[in-house]
């Protein structure tokens, strides 16, 4: 939804409003589950960033708790004593607190103003809290807050919304606000306030589960490799859990047990950058005497060629995979031949500025 949108732009009979902050890689994720289930049943969702209206004062608001949060988030992942004093006791029980939904109330209502022109009977869903809070304060009619944590927070409460979570575990926690006012035992959420939806997942995905699955156990009786998709979200948060899956896989990976893929290859793409680096930096000063014996262009269509070779290695796991070659093999080779291709763009394009400013 752009800035300046009308009640006159909007689908009143199926549209739907999926409200976030893109804040997160879980949360826009479930975002684009919410639209691709809304299409797919035929509705019209909108989607409404909260944190793409730079003039507003909502966005303002949201993009400075973002940027604080993300901060955190880095820093969490790299002080153990940060981790352990204040990142998870604010995660853990200062989010889970009543005390701290309170204030988040109030400031949700300086994000209102951003629903002020569109139509308040359209649904809205929103899939962080400040959007669910922010339409409520607005007066829309039909708000769901799509909570994203399985771990029962007071953080993520909407007073007035319909809330969704994703495991029956959530739902008891959420139902009697288990653990929300410290040892207090709260009177519980009403009823037909709360909601036990399952997970949200992506139309595209489900509907193709029962040929994917067939899939895979084919993969799994014609004896060829297991393969897995690691998504790895924008702060890193799961970089240490995704390198303990990788080195306790390992074993099977130099062998020819497994074929690991990954979304957002963060954790092996750092494996290549630390073997190859050192390597690429060694060829620093054998590459000025070559391009004296070669010249320039000679080099680099060498480099060219040599990056295309190990594009080819790389592409060719695919198709021969690891059973025939063992994983650790190509591993090698693309670093050892990527090499010496790195290292010319360090210095050719020096060498070139420095003949023309002569």
């Amino acid at each position: 939804m752009a800035d300046g949108e009308g009640e006159g732009d909007f689908d009143t009979e199926k549209g739907l409003i999926v409200g976030n902050i893109r804040m997160g890689f879980g949360h826009y994720r479930i975002s684009i589950a919410m639209a691709s289930a809304a299409h797919a049943l035929g509705c019209t969702p909108y989607w409404m960033d909260l944190n793409s209206y730079p003039d507003t004062t909502c966005t303002k608001v949201i993009g400075a708790q973002n940027d604080l949060y993300s901060l955190g988030s880095r820093l969490s992942q790299k002080s153990r004593l940060f981790n352990k004093l204040l990142w998870e006791p604010l995660n853990y029980e200062g989010f889970r607190q009543l005390t701290y939904n309170a204030g988040d109330q109030k400031t949700a209502e300086l994000m209102a103003a951003v629903f002020k022109n569109i139509p308040k009977d359209i649904p809205v869903i929103g899939t962080h809290v400040w959007p669910a809070q922010a339409a409520l304060h607005a007066g829309m009619q039909y708000v769901v807050n799509a909570i994203p944590d399985n771990w029962p927070m007071a953080l993520h409460l909407a007073e007035g919304s319909t809330h969704l979570v994703q495991t029956h575990q959530a739902y008891m926690g959420y139902r009697i606000l288990n653990g929300m006012a410290k040892k207090r035992v709260l009177k519980p959420m009403p009823a037909d306030s709360l909601r036990y939806t399952g997970h949200y997942i992506d139309h595209e995905l489900v509907s193709n589960v029962e040929a994917d699955c067939d899939a895979r156990l084919a993969r799994k009786r014609d004896g060829k490799p297991m393969r897995f998709l690691l998504t790895i979200g924008g702060a890193g948060a799961q970089r240490e859990l995704f390198a303990a899956v990788i080195r306790h896989l390992m074993p099977g990976l130099i062998i020819g047990g497994f074929l690991t893929v990954l979304g957002l290859i963060t954790a092996l793409s750092r494996v290549f950058d630390a073997v190859t680096d050192p390597l690429s930096a060694a060829f620093y000063p054998i590459v000025p005497k070559l391009v004296k014996k070669f010249g320039k262009k000679k080099l680099v269509i060498t480099g060219f060629l040599g990056l295309a070779l190990a594009y080819v290695i790389a592409g060719s796991i695919g198709v021969i995979g690891v059973t025939v070659i063992p994983g650790i093999v190509y591993g090698v080779l693309i670093c050892v031949i990527a090499a010496f291709p790195m290292a010319l763009p360090g210095i050719i394009p020096q060498s070139i500025v420095a003949a023309s400013s002569v």
